[in-house]
């Protein structure tokens, strides 16, 4: 609906034209949504509605000509342009769009009329589309539209691009499986999308660290990437990466985009509203209200998110964000309407507020803008006394330096950060001078309490008596012979410690065994990030391309969030790692030095060793033939921070990853590697050196392919115990076959705790334990009809109550934008997606006869029966149920067959057997029985078959069989 859009009408009007189309184009969009979009527009099956919802600002012509894009036939397309928003206009254009298509009888005034004639003239799949259907939203159009896609005829397809959430029943549809969503999140461009955006669409690369900044302002908005692509085109490389800085709400292209496109739909109180809350930075109903003194501010943020008016609502449903390029515009208009010192207002209201509920980064960032220094101050005392995060660092852009010079509280914030960036050396000259500013006891315990950690890893740094930081003991272990201390029970810190130690020995399942413990246990983000991010790089190192399980991107987010820069870079070097293995491009190795260099700017040596370890192995990922040289960057980078650890084990990978180079300097530098390994203790690396200097390589065999060998011996070492030590809580089995229950160890849970919609909803969990389930498909199937409102605190109660209940077993419910996923614990499995994959395993290529019939024989072992018989009231349950159970009798019916070619006619008749009880309609398991009767000489049987098998097909209208 609206006046058509003109593509070229201007370099605004065109945001979208080439980077949406490279976005849909890509496998990341939603990875299975997009194979399914394309199924669906080029098939008469599949789904019925397809709903694509862009966000504000994304671009809605140029979107709906990517979706049309990914089409390769498609019926027709007609651009409706519309006044008013009548059900007569509606039906009236509709029908003209179809007609030109279709042969329509006679006019139609109505939905329902205009869904008669469909039913007769739609016999072959068409496709209609619809465009800024949010321009009628709460009109008779939108209600008439709503009720088209409720009746209409299943061969014709609906396409329908809006800003919002047009009400079509959209819940009803999810739990129907009838709609298929590309939402603003997947549209977000991603980090190291908008890298591969800059470098491979516009031909004007960024740097990793500016591509991750640009990704943060943005919130990976195609129309914010766009726009300032335009503003620095021609420019140079360093000038584009200066640029990032300066993004934002005051960019002369972005103001004028927003005022036009977002600022301009709204009311003045509307805007007023806005303004006001945009100084609070975090925000929830509550906070709000408090600061404007007013009431009903859940609502309005509940419709600014609804509209998608860059507005984001955090995974409780509770707190509210805007889109970082709003807010900072939101703030210059806040300065520009009313004054410096109305808005110095606003900003210490503000920071009372957030300081109240203990959100002390924002309330440090609104004091920090309020000019109300001595608050600052008190806030970065309370950190560094109670130890908690650098948050009042972040401010340091909003602080005068003489200020901080000065300030003793906030030149220890200042030093704390520069240690939470990775510069070290700075970070010592920092708090050794700070520590003078101020003779009080606390001060200097608090300065102490951070120079510990610098002394810890500065080289050739001499700690200081009776005070010794936890990862001491790993700095130590870098620089000698590694000897894994003894753990305590219960401090995941410490065990953190032995994890990074036992990995310097070499011992890499012992070693991922303890960091996975720190990873799903650890409440603080350093240990918990840190061991993620060392589990990544074993994965990396076993099957690179496939480690994927860890959202490195989110990691780097938060890393960032929580200030620690130096975790952000290595989650993003790894990311390129990961990428170049999925890829093959190698112009991101290049990416992992601009990020070596970041950290070198940085005063970050530790991180560049580490990253310059992820660079090599990126090369050699490639065959690039400076892999060689990049191990050995690593190696030296170790060798001057006095850790011969690192640099041993960097030129034991540099001989077995590194492509082949010529046997005598192989020879060579396996020699200086097996001494340094003697030198130091490590026996598994002495082994592995011995192999490389024992037996070179064979023509046309790498050193690739015997470490494949050996990371296939290592795969094969992770037994069942090794799984049980990763869960100290047992393992857990959830079974949803036959009955549903989940058992810890192979003993039932008791669910008589869970109130009955709270058993539920874990049932319907359970059916989707890796893609999560949209929240309001969930409310609308355990609360239809209840107020949107409602529902959604009743669910957050529900999964309260899971979590009460489960979360001492190790399994979790988590959000994930607006699904809910039940996360199990390693090790753990659900029969169903298990019975699914042991049947894919069965039908892939090339499995030989005695497989196929192993594979088929434990799928059916895992079918105890219906699926959850105890929601047969649910939809979507039920479908599911009759999908699973028509599967169960084709794998039975075909493990029969097998068994025949095998020569087993008595398990085969078992199997047949088997089949038709679970669904009689199966041709096939009754040719196979007749048959076996019929060989083995039972006619009587033979013939009671046939006659029980042509009272089958005569019940489904088919023809009776003679032979």
């Amino acid at each position: 609906m609206g006046e058509a859009d003109n593509f070229h009408e201007s370099s605004v009007a065109a945001i979208n034209d080439r980077v949406l189309r490279e976005k849909l184009r890509r496998p990341n969009v939603a990875g299975l949504r997009r194979a399914r979009l394309e199924n669906v527009l080029t098939s008469s099956r599949g789904t019925c509605v397809d709903l694509v919802v862009a966000p504000a600002g994304a671009g809605k012509t140029t979107l709906m000509a990517a979706v049309a894009e990914t089409a390769h036939r498609l019926t027709g397309w007609y651009r409706i342009s519309a006044d008013e928003a009548s059900e007569e206009e509606f039906v009236a254009h509709v029908s003209g769009a179809l007609s030109k298509f279709v042969r329509m009888e006679k006019p139609a005034f109505t939905a329902e009329a205009l869904v008669k004639q469909l039913e007769v003239a739609v016999t072959s799949p068409a496709v209609l589309f619809l465009d800024d259907v949010h321009a009628i939203g709460g009109t008779p159009a939108e209600h008439a539209l709503a009720r088209l896609v409720a009746l209409r005829p299943r061969a014709l397809q609906i396409v329908v691009a809006a800003r919002s959430l047009p009400e079509l029943n959209i819940p009803r549809l999810r739990v129907a499986d009838s709609v298929l969503e590309v939402t603003g999140d997947d549209l977000r461009f991603r980090t190291w999308e908008v890298e591969e955006l800059f470098a491979r669409v516009y031909g004007e690369p960024l740097a990793p660290e500016a591509a991750a900044i640009l990704t943060r302002r943005t919130a990976g908005w195609a129309a914010g990437l766009q726009l300032f692509h335009l503003t620095t085109q021609r420019r140079t490389a360093g000038e584009r990466n200066r640029a990032v800085s300066c993004l934002g709400g005051r960019s002369r292209l972005i103001r004028s985009y927003l005022t036009r496109n977002v600022l301009s739909e709204l009311p003045e109180s509307e805007q007023l509203f806005l303004m006001r809350t945009a100084t609070l930075g975090l925000l929830t109903a509550e906070l709000c209200d408090e600061l404007l003194s007013t009431s009903g501010s859940g609502a309005r943020l509940d419709m600014l998110e609804r509209r998608q008016l860059f507005t984001m609502v955090d995974e409780d449903g509770l707190t509210y964000r805007y889109h970082e390029v709003l807010r900072a515009h939101l703030e210059s208009l806040l300065v520009e309407r009313f004054g410096a010192a109305e808005a110095r207002y606003w900003y210490s209201r503000s920071g009372a507020l957030l300081e109240s509920v203990q959100e002390y980064h924002f309330a440090a960032v609104a004091y920090a803008k309020a000019g109300e220094w001595a608050y600052v101050t008190r806030l970065a005392r309370h950190e560094a006394q109670t130890g908690t995060g650098a948050s009042v660092a972040s401010t340091a852009t909003y602080l005068p330096e003489a200020l901080v010079e000065q300030d003793p509280w906030l030149a220890l914030a200042e030093g704390r950060r520069l240690l939470r960036t990775g510069a070290l050396a700075e970070a010592d000259r920092a708090l050794r001078r700070t520590r003078t500013l101020l003779d009080d006891l606390s001060f200097v315990e608090c300065c102490a309490r951070e120079l510990s950690v610098v002394e810890a890893w500065l080289p050739n740094a001499t700690p200081r008596p009776g005070r010794r930081h936890w990862s001491a003991s790993v700095r130590a272990a870098l620089s000698a012979a590694p000897k894994v201390p003894p753990r305590l029970d219960g401090n995941l810190r410490e065990l953190l410690a032995a994890g990074l130690i036992t990995l310097m020995t070499g011992d890499l399942d012992e070693a991922q065994r303890l960091l996975e413990q720190v990873s799903s246990q650890s409440p603080e983000l350093l240990p918990r990030t840190a061991a993620t991010l060392t589990v990544a790089i074993l994965d990396c190192l076993v099957d690179p391309a496939g480690c994927t399980h860890v959202d490195l991107e989110e990691i780097a987010s938060n890393a960032e969030h929580e200030g620690y820069p130096w975790l952000a870079r290595l989650a993003r070097g790894l990311e390129e790692v990961r990428l170049v293995a999925a890829t093959g491009e190698r112009w991101r190795i290049e990416q992992c030095r601009n990020l070596i260099h970041a950290c070198e700017q940085s005063g970050d040596s530790w991180g560049a060793a580490v990253l310059a370890v992820c660079a090599a192995l990126a090369a050699s990922l490639c065959g690039d033939p400076m892999a060689e040289a990049a191990f050995d960057d690593a190696a030296t980078r170790f060798r001057k921070l006095d850790a011969p650890v690192g640099e041993l084990w960097s030129r034991v990978c540099s001989l077995y990853l590194a492509p082949p180079r010529d046997p005598v300097i192989m020879q060579s530098a396996a020699s200086s590697a097996l001494e340094l390994g003697r030198r130091l203790r490590i026996r598994r690396a002495e082994v592995l050196v011995l192999a490389v200097l024992s037996a070179p390589p064979k023509p046309g065999r790498c050193r690739t392919d015997e470490l494949r060998d050996l990371r296939a011996l290592r795969r094969r070492r992770h037994s069942a115990e090794a799984l049980r030590s990763q869960n100290p809580c047992g393992l857990i089995r959830v079974i949803c076959f036959g009955e549903f229950r989940i058992e810890v160890d192979g003993v039932p849970v008791p669910l008589d705790a869970l109130r009955p919609q709270v058993t539920t909803l874990l049932r319907l969990l359970s059916l989707e334990p890796l893609r999560g389930i949209h929240r309001e498909t969930l409310e609308e199937a355990l609360w239809p009809g209840v107020d949107r409102r409602v529902a959604n605190r009743r669910l957050q109660v529900a999964i309260s109550s899971i979590r009460g209940v489960f979360e001492q077993h190790g399994l979790r419910v988590l959000r994930r934008g607006e699904a809910y996923i039940l996360q199990l614990p390693p090790g753990s499995t659900v029969d169903v997606p298990e019975f699914e994959q042991t049947l894919a395993d069965a039908d892939a290529p090339h499995v030989a006869l005695d497989d196929r019939i192993h594979h088929r024989q434990r799928a059916l072992d895992l079918y105890r029966g219906d699926l959850l018989p105890e929601d047969h009231c649910l939809e979507h349950v039920a479908r599911e149920r009759d999908r699973l159970r028509r599967t169960a009798a084709l794998a039975a019916a075909a493990l029969s067959e097998d068994l025949v070619t095998a020569g087993s006619n008595v398990t085969a008749r078992a199997a047949a057997e088997l089949s038709l009880r679970i669904e009689p309609y199966q041709d096939a398991a009754w040719i196979t029985l007749i048959r076996l009767a019929t060989s083995s000489g039972e006619t009587s049987t033979a013939q009671r078959l046939r006659r029980e098998y042509n009272r089958m097909r005569a019940e489904l209208g088919l023809d009776p069989v003679h032979a």
